[in-house]
């Protein structure tokens, strides 16, 4: 969840009326609702379309990097396991 905050913060920084990127898409989004609820509400609709795919890609930005910092902690144990020797009971010796 915290790690998800942080990717959003990241990315809303993005998010402003300057961002040619931004204003292309918030149109599309605007003319694409405006038909079905009209210019106002569809302006509204274009905001809360724009906050959904940001929380998407920010909890998804977050399973990568929890993924990579697995990744990182497991690789060394790798080479661990493989330099491990195969222990073999010897006949005899009961086994506790």
């Amino acid at each position: 969840m915290r790690d998800a905050q942080r990717q959003q913060n990241l990315l809303v920084a993005h998010l402003t009326p300057y961002d040619a990127a931004y204003r292309q898409r918030l149109a599309a989004l605007q003319a694409a609702f405006t038909p079905i609820t009209g210019a106002p509400q569809a302006h509204q609709m274009a905001h809360g379309a724009i906050y959904g795919i940001l929380l998407q890609q920010s909890t998804l930005l977050a399973f990568a990097d929890t993924h990579r910092w697995m990744a990182v902690a497991v690789v060394p144990c790798v080479p661990s396991a493989l330099l491990m020797r195969k222990v073999i009971a010897r006949k005899g010796l009961a086994m506790h």
